[in-house]
């Protein structure tokens, strides 16, 4: 699928790790009623985004009666818990189940900001639903760089110690990840490499030994120089080696001061924050925080092309709060998800910007 704005790929903003990205599918943040401050919908009402809107009829014709019955009693507790007492509603005999469920999505819509509605299917088959509010477009990346931080190893071996067990510790994928590891993202970060040294082989062969000698220098060089020592290195609670830090140049000084206040981001956020089309989408909002090599790195530019072909193919920039009802259960929205986000992008920033200072001088 062709783009308008394929040619806006990832920029670099100074000397900062964010990297602006467009697809073709991003939405503006729908206007809100200034009495309610539901958004304002010009047509259909919410969707179920891994097929059409909710309440069209094929989707209708799918469900059995059980199933039919099962939907409304969670879109009634749904909007019992997330909009108030409904008990003064009326319904006549001719009534049907349909009905509830779109009176309550309407009153989910305009009270509670619910812009999509998924039905699942839970473990034990039973239906349970994801309602989705959406908070706003989201088009750069958040890197935290390595290359500043490794070379700090035989400058200031204590600092190093802090700030490697402190980046390990974050949640975050990082360029030293792999399948065989545990709870990381690894298929994405090895088809990457796998890009990465399948263009190595072709410059070999095809290309001048100036520029292989160049592209050699690149991603996997630092790669092959400090894959090892990353991967061994043995993260300690950071924060006890950090109060024992006492540094006098200020730069170092204020590293320490922007770690003290880590505790107060929490880093898992941007795992709270989903796409709106899960189940189409490969790429996920957590996705654009990472832990690479370095600024204008291949290894980045290539991670950087793989966003922007997912974003163009589908909406990877709209992101949306997500809260689960299922049966005895309502979640309520995280309210306050955007500031958090804004937490742990300003602490990426910052971080960056110190360790620039430290490495570039």
């Amino acid at each position: 699928m062709q783009s308008e704005t394929q040619n806006n790929h990832f920029k670099e903003l100074g000397s900062i790790s964010q990297h602006t990205f467009q697809g073709n599918s991003a939405r503006k943040l729908p206007k809100r009623n200034k009495k309610n401050e539901s958004a304002e919908q010009k047509n259909k009402l919410f969707s179920n985004l891994a097929v059409q809107p909710i309440l069209a009829e094929p989707i209708f014709d799918e469900f059995t009666e059980h199933e039919f019955r099962e939907l409304s009693r969670l879109m009634v507790n749904a909007t019992r818990n997330l909009t108030g007492s409904i008990d003064t509603w009326k319904f006549s005999k001719k009534d049907s189940l349909q009905d509830v469920i779109l009176r309550c999505g309407n009153r989910l819509r305009d009270r509670a900001q619910v812009d999509h509605i998924d039905v699942l299917h839970n473990d034990g088959e039973r239906l349970k639903l994801g309602l989705k509010r959406f908070i706003g477009s989201r088009e750069k990346v958040y890197i935290i760089y390595l290359k500043p931080i490794l070379a700090m190893k035989n400058k200031n071996r204590l600092l190093y110690n802090v700030l490697l067990s402190f980046v390990k510790s974050l949640p975050f994928d990082s360029i030293f990840d792999t399948d065989e590891d545990e709870n990381t993202n690894g298929g994405v970060i090895d088809w990457i490499w796998s890009c990465l040294l399948g263009e190595l082989e072709s410059c070999k062969a095809y290309d001048s030994d100036e520029e292989y000698a160049e592209r050699l220098e690149g991603s996997v060089n630092f790669s092959t120089r400090h894959k090892t020592v990353y991967r061994k290195f043995k993260a300690k609670d950071w924060k006890p080696q950090l109060e024992k830090y006492c540094p006098k140049k200020k730069i170092y000084k204020e590293i320490k001061e922007l770690l003290l206040t880590a505790e107060k981001v929490d880093f898992n956020t941007p795992f709270r924050v989903t796409v709106s089309d899960d189940s189409e989408c490969d790429m996920e909002h957590y996705q654009t925080f990472l832990i690479a090599d370095y600024d204008e790195s291949d290894f980045i530019s290539t991670y950087i092309d793989m966003l922007n072909a997912n974003a163009n193919e589908y909406d990877m920039l709209s992101a949306y709060t997500y809260a689960i009802v299922e049966d005895g259960n309502v979640e309520k929205f995280e309210e306050n998800i955007t500031q958090e986000l804004i937490k742990v992008e300003d602490f990426i920033c910052n971080l960056n910007n110190l360790l620039d200072k430290i490495y570039y001088g």
